[in-house]
C-alpha cells in the first residue's frame, strides 16, 4: 500500500502581517515541514474496513463522551461543509473522528500533476489530496482520521448501487465501534453542485446509505450538511437547508486555517493545493466568509 504523507503546517499568510514577520512564518513552516514530514502507514485489516491514517496524541475517551464521526466524501468536503461543526465538537471536549469515504481521483488534477512532473501517476494525485486533506482535519483539531478501503478510499467511478453499498459498510463499522456516536455526512440529495441542478453521486451515495441506516434503527444521531450551498446560485434547485446553524467566530477562524492547508503548496512534501487552486476556489473563500454552516436534519427530509 502506498505511504500516506502527513504533513503538519501553520497559517502561512496573514493579511496584518507585515514582510519579516511573513518571513518568520514562512521560516517557521518549513522548519516544522522538514521535522514532521514522515508518513503515516496504515494498518490494514484484510478487509474494506476504514483503517486509521492519522491520531493525535491526546484524546478524549470515548467511553466518556460519544464521539462525533464525519464522513466526507471527499477530500475537502469536512472542511468546506462541516468544518465549524467539526471545531465546535471538538471545543465541547467530544472525540471526534474523520472518515474520509472516497479515494479522491480526478483527471484535472491528475492533468496539471503531468505539467510538473510527466511521470505523475493517479496514485500521485490521491497521495497529494490526502496529505492536504489530513493536514486541514489537524488544523481543525480532529483526534483521528480514518480512510475508508483499508486506507485507500473508495473508486468514485463505480456505480452509485456500489459507492451507497459501501459508505453503508464503513459507517456500520463505525457504529459499531462506537455504539452511541453522532454521524454526519452531507446532504447529497439536496446540494445540486451547478446552477443546472447536478447531485454528485458520492455525495448522493453517502446521503442514502446514512438514511438507510437511520430508517433501520442502527443510527439515530444523523445530521447532514450542504456543500454546494456555498455557490450561492443553486437555491431554485434544492429546497432551503433546516437550519442556518450560526458559526462563532473562533470556530470560524480555526476553519479559515484547515482552508488554508488547502491553499498550501511545496512540492517537496507533495502539497499542490490542488483542491483550492485546480478545483473549488469558490467554495473555499464563500466557506471562509461566512458566518453559517447549512445543515439538514434526517428525520425531516434527506
Amino acid at each position: 500500500m502506498k505511504r500516506i504523507s502527513v504533513v503538519l503546517a501553520i497559517l502561512l499568510l496573514v493579511s496584518s502581517c507585515n514582510k519579516d514577520e511573513e518571513i518568520s512564518l514562512l521560516k517557521e513552516y518549513e522548519a516544522k515541514a522538514e521535522q514532521q514530514s514522515e508518513a503515516y502507514q496504515p494498518t490494514t485489516n484484510g478487509t474494506n474496513n476504514p483503517v486509521i491514517v492519522w491520531q493525535s496524541e491526546n484524546q478524549p475517551n470515548p467511553l466518556v463522551k460519544a464521539p462525533a464521526i464525519f464522513y466526507p466524501p471527499h477530500q475537502d468536503d469536512e472542511t468546506l461543509g462541516m468544518g465549524a461543526s467539526i471545531v465546535e465538537h471538538v471545543r465541547i471536549g467530544r472525540p471526534v473522528y474523520v472518515v474520509l469515504l472516497t479515494n479522491g481521483a480526478n483527471k484535472g488534477m491528475l492533468a496539471y500533476l503531468k505539467k510538473i512532473n510527466p511521470k505523475s501517476t493517479m496514485q500521485d494525485v490521491i497521495t497529494a489530496r490526502n496529505n492536504e486533506f489530513i493536514a486541514a482535519c489537524i488544523a481543525l483539531g480532529v483526534h483521528r482520521v480514518y480512510i475508508a478501503n483499508a486506507g485507500q478510499g473508495f473508486d468514485e467511478s463505480m456505480s452509485l448501487l456500489f459507492l451507497k453499498n459501501n459508505f453503508k459498510n464503513t459507517m456500520s463499522f463505525m457504529r459499531n465501534l462506537f455504539p452511541l456516536a453522532s454521524h454526519k455526512t452531507i446532504s447529497g440529495n439536496c446540494d445540486s453542485s451547478n446552477r443546472h441542478c447536478h447531485k454528485k453521486p458520492a455525495h448522493q451515495a453517502a446521503a442514502n446509505a446514512i438514511h438507510e441506516l437511520y430508517t433501520l434503527k442502527i443510527i439515530t444521531d444523523v445530521r447532514l450538511y450542504r456543500v454546494y450551498y456555498y455557490y450561492q446560485n443553486t437555491q431554485h434547485c434544492d429546497r432551503r437547508p433546516s437550519w442556518l446553524k450560526p458559526v462563532k467566530t473562533s470556530d470560524k477562524l480555526i476553519r479559515q486555517k484547515a482552508i488554508n492547508e488547502y491553499k498550501y503548496i511545496n512540492h517537496s512534501i507533495k502539497r499542490y493545493g490542488l483542491a483550492y487552486w485546480q478545483s473549488v476556489p469558490i467554495l473555499f473563500d464563500n466557506s471562509w466568509n461566512s458566518n453559517y454552516e447549512y445543515v439538514d436534519f434526517i428525520e425531516n427530509d434527506y
